[in-house]
């Protein structure tokens, strides 16, 4: 299990900002050109969205290509969870509602000098840790203890959820449209999982605001 970055709250500076910026590590790195870099910013830039969402969007990389290098570039560790999923135990289903809104799954433990830490793969270490802040304030349910972060994609946080609460997501995600409009729950022909993944594909694949406090590239 490779290390992740420790701390001992979502505020403290688990995340290395030094460094040059992505776009120059995706060029550097041979993801993508020096002119698709210039064309990922002008997109950006014109969807307001951040670079990395533009460089998945325009098809310039493959996901795990682009993770790796933002992986690299926040100098955490990059783990692919298709290659190597995380042993079911390390799950709670308690903790569901928090691995789907957050976007973690976690993916094993860390022993330190004294104590074990939760290591957490997610697609956006800083949103992760913001809303495990946040709702560790508002008293709702989080991983105890201290924990760690690696970068994986989005698309398999959310292939790993479907495949390790599938039933739960289902019924979950079933009684929620019920509830705000039981006609077109009934007459929904998508399933869950074209759902799941269709929620994916439309935020982008990508950083969601990840990149946004690096913006600046």
């Amino acid at each position: 299990m490779p290390d992740g970055t420790s701390h001992n709250g979502p505020e403290a500076a688990l995340i290395k900002k030094d460094g040059p910026p992505l776009g120059r590590i995706l060029v550097d790195a041979g993801v993508i050109s020096a002119r698709q870099r210039e064309q990922a910013l002008e997109a950006a830039a014109r969807w307001g969205v951040p670079l990395g969402q533009a460089v998945l969007a325009l098809g310039f990389s493959k996901p795990l290509d682009l993770y790796a290098s933002l992986a690299a570039h926040l100098q955490l560790p990059f783990v692919d969870v298709l290659e190597t999923p995380p042993p079911a135990g390390v799950f709670d289903a308690s903790l569901l509602d928090f691995y789907l809104s957050t976007e973690v799954i976690p993916i094993g433990l860390e022993d330190t000098s004294d104590k074990q830490r939760t290591v957490l793969a997610t697609p956006d270490p800083v949103n992760a840790a913001r809303e495990i802040a946040w709702r560790r304030a508002s008293g709702m349910s989080t991983p105890k203890g201290e924990f760690a972060f690696a970068v994986t994609p989005r698309l398999d946080v959310l292939w790993t959820l479907q495949a390790q609460f599938g039933d739960r997501i289902q019924h979950t995600a079933q009684l929620a449209l019920e509830e705000t409009d039981p006609a077109l729950s009934a007459k929904s022909p998508t399933t869950w999982r074209q759902r799941l993944w269709g929620s994916a594909i439309l935020g982008g694949i990508a950083l969601g605001g990840f990149l946004n406090p690096y913006a600046t590239f």
